[in-house]
């Protein structure tokens, strides 16, 4: 039976940035509370007969949050052989208080102050050997990030027997107790740091700056090199006599479609990059604390902007970290604005409706979309001021963020999206190539006002044309409930420039629609498990209509103002 040793500590100590270095998985980091929601658990590298376990990171035992519950539960339990404790050591006093709590349980204990290397940079020393006799444990100065002392942290851990720490019952004691290690165990040099010249914040400024024009330039070497790719396999293929059937489904089929899917990887690589480099800089931690004022106004704490957030990548993965709320309330209503938070997914069809109305600008308008799907969602949906409890969050350091941890993260993020968009591809564009490419009666290679799809989007277009939606809209919008990758290749595989059948109104049309309409299928099931059928009907129902009815009336306010005041 395998030794287990619980990976303990405060949010954003660096516990599972830990986790990751010594078992060599991809567990989820982040800079805010809760965002370990279930157990993490996998061999240690330098000692497979160990397993590691990462419990949620929480202030106290006696709290009544869902990861202080599975924390608590976990430990008191005795499901582990030993614990190891992870302090920040750039804000000890909260690590030290939950260690104090966390010995009394007299669990077999080691403890790791982590960050010693931004210690070092900012002049900070630790008496380890008094900060071990307060403690009545084995400490170890260590780096989650670079590993430093790691093995030995383990190595002591896996040997540890029952710690010697004082027994402190009283709330009131303990934070003293606290207080005082961390006055009397570190200290600060005199000397100003010299290695901290620079804020990040201008470091990130300026790699955003530099990442967009990097990005705009892979962008057209990848629509390049599929245009080539294209065009030399359609000439082999016609050179060795293949079938047309097989020629026309590769060409107009898997080639095109991944030649679409991945012109939009550049500006996806960005926003996943950026995303990164703000959870790993701490700034999301501060989003939700600065946040919490004006989302406390509308009925819920700045917490929930957590979920919000993620969902600008999958709105799956934000409705799963919603769980991690400490109450009903905040918790429902987080789930029904997620739905109205634009993911991912519709970022690289929205651009090319931006591009429509505004060449050049595109980056820029969709921002203000954005901004105005959120806003009109928290009107719509936190109408009237309602009470919320507050939430404890302690800010983690502003630092500059790793580079092999942002690496990962915007690799872990990326290569997900795009592994089920190249599903979806092949999916879609079987059944577009074969609606385009078959009549009603199932003969090949018919005219395009004979084929399937003709019909079918003629029909569709009954009910989208008041929105000054065109029948390859209205395809495109009916295959995006599925996904949105989806309907971004519909769109394209039914036209290959949106200017021609989109003017600057139509498009913005389409844009409101598509933005605030439902998100995917996986979305809705996801909003099953944490409501019911019934009510995720009443959600997918409730936004559908008023997507539709902002579409409609845009468009047929656009109309009356052209044809009353410009005509």
């Amino acid at each position: 039976m395998k030794q287990k040793i619980a990976l303990a500590g405060v949010p954003n100590c660096g516990k599972t940035t830990l986790w990751n270095y010594s078992t060599g998985k991809k567990g989820k980091t982040g800079n805010w509370p809760g965002v370990t929601l279930e157990k993490l658990s996998a061999p240690l590298r330098f000692f497979p007969e160990i397993e590691l376990i990462d419990l949620p990171g929480i202030y106290s035992l006696s709290g009544k949050s869902p990861e202080e519950k599975i924390s608590n539960n976990f430990l008191k339990s005795n499901f582990s052989d030993s614990v190891v404790i992870i302090i920040d050591g750039t804000k000890p006093e909260q690590g030290i208080y939950l260690a104090l709590e966390l010995l009394s349980l007299e669990i077999p204990a080691v403890i790791g102050i982590n960050f010693c290397d931004e210690l070092r940079k900012k002049g900070v020393s630790v008496d380890i050997d008094k900060l071990s006799t307060e403690l009545g444990s084995p400490v170890f100065l260590i780096s989650a990030a670079t590993g430093e002392n790691v093995r030995n942290l383990f190595f002591t851990a896996k040997n540890s027997t029952k710690n010697a720490a004082p027994k402190i019952h009283s709330v009131i004691e303990r934070h003293e107790k606290a207080s005082f290690i961390a006055e009397t165990c570190f200290f600060k040099s005199k000397e100003a740091d010299k290695n901290n010249k620079t804020h990040p914040l201008f470091v990130l400024t300026a790699f955003i700056i530099a990442a967009f024009a990097v990005s705009a330039v892979l962008k057209v070497s990848v629509v390049s090199f599929f245009e080539r790719a294209s065009a030399i396999s359609s000439a082999l293929m016609n050179y060795f006599h293949f079938p047309f059937l097989l020629r026309s489904f590769f060409a107009e089929g898997l080639l095109s479609g991944f030649s679409i899917l991945f012109s939009f990887v550049p500006d996806l690589l960005l926003f996943f990059l950026i995303f990164s480099l703000l959870e790993n800089s701490g700034y999301v931690a501060r989003f939700a604390f600065y946040s919490d004022f004006l989302l406390r106004k509308v009925g819920f704490s700045g917490k929930s902007a957590i979920p919000m957030l993620i969902g600008f990548g999958c709105t799956v993965p934000a409705i799963y970290s919603a769980k991690a709320l400490d109450n009903e309330h905040d918790r429902n209503r987080t789930l029904s604005l997620l739905m109205f938070t634009p993911c991912s997914a519709k970022y690289p069809l929205s651009i090319l409706m931006c591009e429509i109305v505004a060449p050049g600008f595109g980056k820029i308008l969709i921002l203000l979309f954005y901004a105005t799907v959120i806003l009109f969602g928290i009107i719509f949906i936190f109408f009237g001021k309602k009470t919320s409890p507050g939430f404890i969050l302690e800010l983690p350091e502003i630092r500059i963020p790793p580079v092999k941890s942002t690496i990962k993260s915007t690799y872990i993020k990326l290569s997900s999206f795009i592994s089920k968009a190249a599903l979806m591809i092949v999916l879609s564009l079987v059944l577009i190539w074969v609606l385009k490419n078959f009549s009603l009666d199932f003969r090949f290679s018919v005219p395009y006002e004979d084929s399937i799809l003709f019909y079918l989007s003629k029909t569709l277009s009954v009910i989208f044309s008041p929105c000054g939606i065109p029948f390859e809209g209205a395809a495109a919008l009916i295959c995006g409930i599925f996904s949105k990758e989806t309907a971004l290749f519909t769109l394209l595989s039914l036209c290959g420039n949106l200017s021609e059948i989109f003017s600057p109104v139509s498009a913005v049309s389409f844009l409101i629609f598509y933005l605030f309409y439902t998100p995917c299928i996986s979305s809705l099931i996801c909003i099953c498990n944490h409501y019911s059928i019934k009510k995720a009907a009443l959600l997918f129902l409730q936004q559908t209509a008023l997507a539709y009815f902002l579409s409609f009336s845009f468009y047929q306010i656009s109309l009356f103002i052209f044809n009353v005041f410009i005509r």
